[in-house]
């Protein structure tokens, strides 16, 4: 090659020589010959389609025109700004012999698609001399696909790794918005990691069903520096492996209250449907009863954390021993809940003391019917000294009230203190305690 003259015009300085011809009549001809040697040209354009985050390995001759050994120092040059998830690897330094060619091996490795333009260079360390191969590697997106499949019961959650890898030289930042996917009953944990240069992090895949189901569905993560991965999810809800249950407990006559508490996950508004059935499947009162309207209307989830809902349940019992019922909240998404309700009821327990005055308006007792028929009861006192102020209205309606009126005469002969019995055929009885005054 012409060599400048290193002054600050860099006048080249051409190659000079003569060629000498003697003619046969005693003359000679003399030329004097100046030549300009100008850069190579490329020594050919490698041009390939490989697939982003695969590497690829690019054999290239490397020829020596000398007839000694040279060594060639490589080096590259890539057009655009740098990019740091685009990495080419190399010998930086070798020999080859004179008059020969070496096989050179360039690694090639891009973490995100595109078309990547750039030269590669031999030169001859001590004259300056070079050769270079001109490349044009075309990278679509990576064809693999990694497969994970979740399994939870319904309204359970299970998790899955995902490995998430920084090959270069610098921090990375990964935030969960730069994971999409179509599927509501997913989450990306945690909001944001950020990954040191050549280390690696994970993300979660949360997965919470909310009914009985089997679907497919893809993960696609972006990142403007470590490119495009795919995933794809398959995804099952199973039966719940446990079922919630409530217990009450108290005597004939007597109610309790319970409240059924569930959580709403979907992201959206949802109107349940809420029922109560006898367990055995039979037609009839159930001693189980809703307090309220027979829907729950469940505000839209903000977060997979869910939102709570609550369903108040009384316990009434008609008869004395247990009692089973199932709840029953449905939507028309599909989702559903069950509990198992469990009654226990025993005799009435005795009650008082109630103050009677004498003299004065009589006390008042509220009595409710607790059988699902009509019944007729009897009032009876073991102590003379009190009576009913007035007659009972006769049988009872199936869940019926009356209020007893209880008078004391204060007679000072009898105790100022008795009993009031209420009873009925088959049934034992209840048993109030009385205090006059």
């Amino acid at each position: 090659m012409t060599k400048k003259d290193g002054s600050e015009d860099s006048v080249e300085q051409p190659h000079l020589g003569s060629v000498f011809f003697p003619l046969p009549n005693g003359t000679a001809l003399l030329y004097n010959l100046k030549g300009i040697a100008t850069a190579p040209q490329s020594e050919g354009l490698i041009q390939e389609t490989i697939q982003a985050r695969k590497q690829k390995n690019f054999i290239v001759n490397v020829k020596n025109w000398a007839k000694k050994s040279q060594r060639f120092e490589a080096s590259w040059k890539v057009e655009g700004p740098a990019d740091s998830s685009l990495f080419i690897r190399g010998a930086n330094t070798f020999d080859v012999a004179s008059e020969s060619f070496k096989e050179y091996k360039l690694n090639f490795l891009a973490l995100k698609s595109g078309v990547y333009k750039f030269n590669v260079n031999f030169r001859e360390s001590t004259t300056g001399e070079y050769i270079f191969y001109q490349f044009s590697v075309t990278v679509e997106e990576s064809k693999d696909v990694e497969k994970l499949e979740l399994v939870s019961a319904v309204r359970e959650s299970c998790s899955q790794a995902i490995v998430v890898e920084n090959p270069t030289s610098e921090e990375v930042k990964v935030n969960k918005s730069m994971f999409t996917f179509a599927n509501e009953y997913l989450e990306m944990t945690p909001d944001e990691i950020v990954i040191k240069a050549h280390e690696s992090r994970e993300f979660n895949v949360n997965f919470r069903p909310l009914i009985i189901s089997e679907t497919q569905t893809e993960i696609i993560f972006k990142n403007p520096v470590l490119g495009e991965f795919r995933y794809n999810l398959t995804l099952k809800g199973v039966a719940p492996t446990q079922q919630r249950s409530l217990a009450f407990k108290c005597s004939l006559g007597q109610d309790q209250m319970q409240v059924f508490k569930f959580t709403h996950f979907l992201k959206k508004a949802v109107t349940y449907q809420v029922k109560i059935d006898r367990a055995d499947g039979q037609a009839g009162v159930c001693d189980f009863k809703l307090e309220g309207a027979p829907t729950v209307a469940a505000p839209a989830a903000d977060s997979f954390k869910g939102v709570e809902c609550t369903v108040n349940i009384k316990y009434e019992p008609f008869t004395i021993g247990d009692s089973r019922g199932i709840l029953k909240l449905t939507s028309p998404e599909g989702i559903e809940y069950n509990a198992m309700l469990f009654g226990r009821s025993s005799a009435p327990q005795p009650q008082g003391p109630i103050k009677c005055p004498v003299g004065a308006k009589p006390a008042g007792i509220d009595f409710k019917n607790p059988l699902n028929e009509k019944c007729e009861f009897v009032v009876t006192f073991d102590n003379a000294n009190f009576s009913l102020a007035s007659k009972l209205p006769g049988p009872l309606e199936p869940g019926k009230v009356t209020n007893l009126q209880i008078k004391y005469d204060g007679k000072p002969d009898l105790p100022t203190t008795g009993r009031m019995i209420v009873s009925s055929k088959g049934l034992p009885p209840w048993i109030f305690y009385l205090q006059g005054e």
